[in-house]
C-alpha cells in the first residue's frame, strides 16, 4: 500500500502534500471500504479524522447522509481538516450540507492546512451543528488537557443525548 500512495494524487507539483493535489483517484474504493466497515461494526457513535482522514471522513458523512444509509454516525471530530481541492469531491460536499454534529480542531500555526482551508470545509456543513476549537499549535491533534479537554468533553457529553 505505501508504494501505491503516490498514485492516489495526480498532481506532479504538490511537493509531497496530498492536501494540495487537485485530482484524486481511489476515493470511491476507500469510501466503499469505510462504508463496509461501518456496516459490519454497527452501532457506530462517531468518526475521528486527521488531515487526509478528515477529508475522507467528510466525504463519508456526506455519502451516508445522501444515500439515506442505515449507517448512522452520531458525531464527527475532524482535526487538520480541509475541503478537497479535487473539484468533483469539493462540489459533492458543497451540495450536501452535512448535518452530523462535528467538532473541527485546527491549529493557528498549521503550515500544511491553514485555518482558511478548514473554514472552507466548515462552510459545507450545517452551521447549527458545527463547533470549532483552534489551538496555538501546528498540524496536530492537541493533547487531551486543559481547554481542549474541556471542549472535547463538552462536545462528547452533548452527543450522549442524541
Amino acid at each position: 500500500m505505501p508504494g501505491d500512495l503516490d498514485k492516489c494524487y495526480q498532481d506532479p507539483d504538490v511537493a509531497g502534500r496530498p492536501s494540495l493535489a487537485s485530482t484524486y483517484t481511489g476515493v470511491e474504493a476507500s469510501l466503499q471500504l469505510a462504508t463496509n466497515a461501518l456496516s459490519q461494526h454497527q452501532p457506530i457513535d462517531g468518526v475521528l479524522g486527521f488531515s487526509q482522514g478528515s477529508a475522507l471522513a467528510s466525504l463519508l458523512l456526506a455519502q451516508c447522509q445522501n444515500q439515506g444509509s442505515d449507517t448512522r454516525i452520531k458525531f464527527a471530530i475532524l482535526a487538520g481538516a480541509f475541503l478537497p481541492k479535487d473539484p468533483k469531491y469539493a462540489k459533492h460536499l458543497r451540495e450536501t450540507a452535512v448535518h452530523v454534529p462535528t467538532l473541527f480542531v485546527c491549529g493557528e500555526s498549521d503550515k500544511y492546512i491553514p485555518l482558511g482551508r478548514t473554514k472552507e470545509l466548515i462552510e459545507t456543513f450545517d452551521q447549527q451543528r458545527v463547533q470549532q476549537y483552534v489551538h496555538t499549535g501546528g498540524h496536530m491533534v492537541p493533547t487531551c488537557t486543559g481547554d481542549f479537554k474541556r471542549c472535547l468533553q463538552t462536545f462528547l457529553d452533548a452527543q450522549e443525548t442524541l
